[in-house]
């Protein structure tokens, strides 16, 4: 089961991201929810080629870590939603462990 994959660009990125970061299909920074293709599950630096994203089928997106990047959160949630992600708040992803 894969719960993120490389997205190869186009060009190369033109700014660091951090895990959470919202992107468009291009690999820039999505500035509007309608834009949002995938998001960022590992850091990605200014230079690189490619980029690791999440996996809408077997990741749920804890909403705490998503990079809203003043983009209106409503809007965001439903956008992610659409494209097939589960958003949770913490306490509904933290593992019980004994």
């Amino acid at each position: 089961m894969l719960q993120d994959r490389l997205v190869k660009l186009a060009s190369p990125l033109t700014d660091d991201l951090i895990v959470g970061a919202l992107l468009k299909a291009d690999g820039t920074k999505a500035t509007t929810a309608s834009d949002i293709a995938h998001v960022v599950v590992e850091p990605a630096y200014e230079g690189q080629e490619s980029v690791v994203v999440a996996h809408p089928t077997f990741v749920i997106l804890a909403e705490d870590g998503i990079e809203f990047n003043s983009m209106e959160k409503a809007s965001v949630i439903a956008k992610l939603q659409s494209l097939g992600f589960v958003i949770a708040g913490y306490e509904e992803l933290a593992i019980p462990t004994t």
